[in-house]
Formats: C-alpha cells, structure tokens, sequence
C-alpha cells in the first residue's frame, strides 16, 4: 500500500538502528552499559555519549519498540478503516504465524551452518572487546539438527527458544501480539465500550512489551476513522512537540543509570521503567509522523522506502554475519591497526555484505513468505467457511463482532 511507504520507511530505520546497537554492545559495549572495564577511548566520550539523546542512533530497545507499535497500527487498520473487512481469527492467526516462519526457519538454518562449519569466531573479539558478556554467551554450544528444526518450527515462536539466534526473542511477542489486536478488533471493532477496553488493555500490559501493540492498535483506530478528533487535528506544532518527545523518551539510556544526566527527572523506579519509556516514545513518534505530510515525504523517498523492504531480513541475518565474518575481520585488523581503526574496517566491509545478504533474503524468503502466508489464510478460511461455526460472544460486546455483522 502506497500511503504505507513511510511506516515502512521508519521500520528499516528502526531495524538499521538495531544493527548498530549490536555493534556497538558487541565492539564498545562502554557506549551503551557505561562500565569502565569496557572503556576503549582514552577519554570520557563513551561514558557521556551513552547519557546523551545522542544514544538514539544505537537504543535498540527503543527500535524494538517501534517494531510493536507499527505492527499493532498495520495489522488493523483496514479493519478500522472499512468494516467489510472481516475479522475472521483461526485463517488470521495462520496467516501472521507463517509470515513469521519462513524467515525465522531461514535465520536458524543459517545460524546452524555457520556453527557448524565453525565460522563463529568468538573468543578471540570477546577478550579484545572487553570480556563483553553478550558476546561471550552467544554460539557457546555445539549444534544439534534436531533442536534447530524444532527451534525453527514453533520453538522461536511459541516457546521463544533463541539459542541460535539472540534477536529472535521478539518474534515470539510479535506472534502473539498480532494474535492480541486481531482479538481485540474481532470483538470490540464496532463496539462504542472500545475506548474502556483500550484503556483495560493499557494497565492489564502496561508493564508488557504488549503494550505497544495496543497503543499502535489505538492509533490505527483514531487515525481510520474520519469523524475522531485525531483524524481532524492539523496543529502542526502540536505534532512536531510530540515528535521532539518521543524522540527524547527513546533515547532513555538502556540498562544504566540515569542520575545526573538529563534523564533524571524521569528515574521514576520501580514504578516507571525504561520499557515503558521506550513503548511511550514509539507511539509519540508513530502520532507525529501519521499527522505531519512533511516528515511523511521525507521518509516515502525510496531509498529508505527500500531500507523498508530490507528491514525484517536485516534483523534477523545481522548478528550470524557479525559474528563471523565481522569477529573474524575485526580479530585480524586489530593485529595491525589500532582498536578504532580495526572496527572502522570491520564496519565498513561487513554492514555492505549485511545488506547484500538481506536483499537475497528479502527476494527469495521474505517476500515469497507473503504469499505462502497469504495462501495459509486461503485454506483455513475455506476450512472455516465450510465449518461455518458461530462462535458465542456475550450479548453486550456483540456490536464489535467482525465475521458475522462485517461479511
């Protein structure tokens, strides 16, 4: 869909963000856990640096964060936005499940090969970086053929087994996310109660990373429908305050602390923690850019429209080539340049292959998953449809009710 060209846009920003907050932890981890043993400038740079809003270019989590929201928003708005779309949750639910699989199965397999060919190169970066304890607890096993198919097959996505693969921890949450909103606009679509079940779904998830599928399933509610008041909106500097916050919420440093830096009005412990900071800024910055044409232009340029296309296998292959070509680029150079200069190199030749191998990924894995996943729906639909089964809802939440009232 073409007026979805900038969502997609800020989800590759947000995976390529992803990708330099793994460099960054795995190569100067002082820059994002402030810990003095890690320090590898001959300054304080790395220390200020990981307490500045400067920290956005490398939060990961707040990337993960936008991930949530925009899968909330994207997942349910043509069901907002027309009520012939039907809501129909068994052909929906395989559907989202096999969009995920195939490049989930594509990430483990190759993480299993390249550990089994030994081209994980671990030991030598970890003592180089630090004795960097998210380096040294990556590929610390030898590989099982059995564990990786069942691990590809449901144990990443119903269990959240990840040994092969660390970033694949949130395909699980991404999974029954989708399953969470697609419940929630079956039942409360059409419903005038809805606003009192977003607000239900906010605190019973409000310390959950589910929290961002409910807010982005908001936005995706108030920005359909023409007569909310969101809709209506067009105070400009409105937006723009709110994208200025979002953007300073995402940028809370992650896992360190936060007195007397710029953030310390904010160290609200253990009522406020920094998920929910991060969760709250995505969905400001989500609420900006659906309402302001200038930065929706800017990112509908198609080089980050492009980036867009990239970002799930960017996500998913990034830490496999980084730990192996990139650990064994970065062992090398560091025997004859300096620690700076070595991960210069090592950064400049191993983000082009990372994206090389994304690109393969994304022709013949992610985009024909669209239309494996696309035909899973089809069949159970057709299942369903001959089952012809009415499911039994109480009578007051009944208006929201997708498949039956909304052919």
């Amino acid at each position: 869909m073409k007026k979805f060209e900038y969502l997609e846009s800020l989800r590759g920003l947000a995976s390529l963000t992803v990708v330099f907050a793994h460099f960054i932890v795995g190569f100067y981890p002082a820059l994002y856990y402030a810990k003095a043993g890690q320090a590898h400038a001959t300054s304080t740079f790395e220390f200020l640096l990981s307490r500045t809003p400067l920290n956005l270019l490398y939060n990961g989590s707040f990337s993960v964060a936008v991930f949530f929201v925009l899968s909330g928003y994207v997942l349910t708005f043509k069901f907002f936005k027309d009520s012939r779309h039907a809501v129909v949750l068994l052909p929906l639910a395989f559907k989202r499940y096999f969009r995920l699989l195939l490049p989930v199965l594509l990430s483990v397999g190759f993480s299993y090969v390249v550990l089994r060919m030994g081209w994980y190169y671990r030991q030598p970066t970890v003592a180089l970086a630090g004795n960097n304890a998210w380096l040294v607890g990556l590929w610390n096993f030898k590989p099982d053929l059995w564990t990786m198919l069942r691990e590809g097959f449901y144990g990443v996505l119903i269990k959240r087994e990840v040994t092969y693969n660390l970033v694949l921890w949130t395909m699980n949450i991404e999974l029954f996310g989708s399953l969470i909103v697609y419940l929630f606009v079956y039942v409360f679509r059409n419903s005038p109660k809805r606003y009192f079940f977003y607000a239900l779904g906010i605190a019973l998830f409000l310390r959950q990373h589910y929290l961002a599928f409910i807010l982005g399933m908001l936005l995706s509610d108030l920005s359909a429908r023409k007569e909310s008041w969101f809709h209506k909106s067009s105070n400009q500097a409105l937006f723009i305050a709110l994208l200025a916050i979002g953007l300073f919420l995402g940028s809370y440093p992650d896992e360190i602390s936060v007195k007397g830096t710029v953030y310390a009005f904010l160290d609200l412990e253990p009522w406020v923690r920094t998920r929910q900071y991060h969760i709250l800024g995505a969905a400001l910055v989500m609420t900006a850019l659906l309402k302001l044409p200038w930065l929706q232009s800017l990112l509908s340029r198609k080089p980050l429209v492009l980036l867009g296309k990239l970002s799930f296998s960017l996500y998913l292959l990034h830490t496999i080539i980084m730990g192996s070509l990139g650990n064994h680029l970065f062992a090398f150079f560091t025997q004859h340049v300096s620690y700076l200069a070595a991960f210069v190199m090592t950064f400049s030749i191993t983000l082009p292959i990372i994206f090389m191998a994304s690109y393969l990924a994304y022709q013949y894995v992610d985009a024909p998953s669209v239309q494996v996943s696309q035909w899973a729906y089809d069949r159970v639909l057709a299942i369903t449809a001959r089952i012809d089964r009415p499911v039994s809802i109480p009578a007051f939440l009944r208006t929201g009710q997708g498949s039956k009232q909304n052919p």
